[in-house]
């Protein structure tokens, strides 16, 4: 069934009839009967015409207390019994449609938490899958990350110490990425690498940072 349909199965399951457009919601209410008296039937009308206004938006919009209130108003009013009884169908019609309405709000607050349970999970395994693509990928450089005095840009860097116990390279930190647990630990490093001539010794700027052994 579409999705988009369903505002439609409620509303005629609440009123035991098919709304097949929007212009028969719209003249649902029907003609007063002539025993009304005028000056009742000119107080319906401006009810009946703002209750008309309602049923032509979406389903899922009407709000029909103060269409409920100004009949029940009118009804406390009126001693004719026709006019009470074409109030109280009115009534009866604003119950049945206010019904339809919540239960709309409902379905499509259900639907709206659906499609943002699918987009958080969308997001989850597109996270994963980069983390597989990532991981994949080989290191750029391995070795023991060590403290060091050097700068660039008056940031310090580490240094990669290789198994021969020789820097083989520089790590530039970025600033959202805490090196501090990896200090004196062999890591596995990707980021950009190049030459720098200030260091005289290849620089890595850090992407990824992942411990090679367990916590001692």
């Amino acid at each position: 069934m579409p999705i988009t349909s369903l505002p439609f199965i409620i509303l005629w399951v609440c009123l035991g009839a098919p709304p097949s457009t929007t212009a028969d919601r719209a003249v649902i209410l029907g003609d007063l009967p002539a025993s009304v008296p005028p000056e009742v039937a000119a107080e319906i009308a401006p009810i009946d015409a703002s209750y008309r206004a309602v049923l032509r938006q979406p389903l899922e919009q009407w709000r029909l207390g103060p269409i409920r209130e100004s009949y029940e108003a009118l009804l406390g009013r009126t001693t004719n019994p026709d006019a009470q009884a074409a109030i109280r169908a009115r009534l009866d019609r604003v119950g049945r449609h206010s019904d339809a309405a919540e239960a709309a709000r409902s379905f499509q607050a259900i639907l709206e938490r659906s499609r943002r349970r699918d987009r958080e999970v969308a997001a989850i395994r597109s996270r994963l899958l980069n983390d597989d693509h990532r991981l994949a990928r080989p290191y750029d450089a391995e070795g023991l990350m060590q403290p060091s005095a050097r700068k660039i840009n008056g940031q310090k860097v580490f240094a990669l110490i290789g198994p021969e116990g020789t820097t083989q390279a520089y790590l530039e930190v970025p600033a959202g990425l805490d090196a501090s647990p990896l200090i004196s630990r062999r890591v596995g490093v990707r980021g950009e690498v190049q030459y720098s001539d200030a260091l005289r010794a290849r620089l890595i700027s850090v992407r990824d940072l992942d411990p090679l052994e367990e916590d001692r």
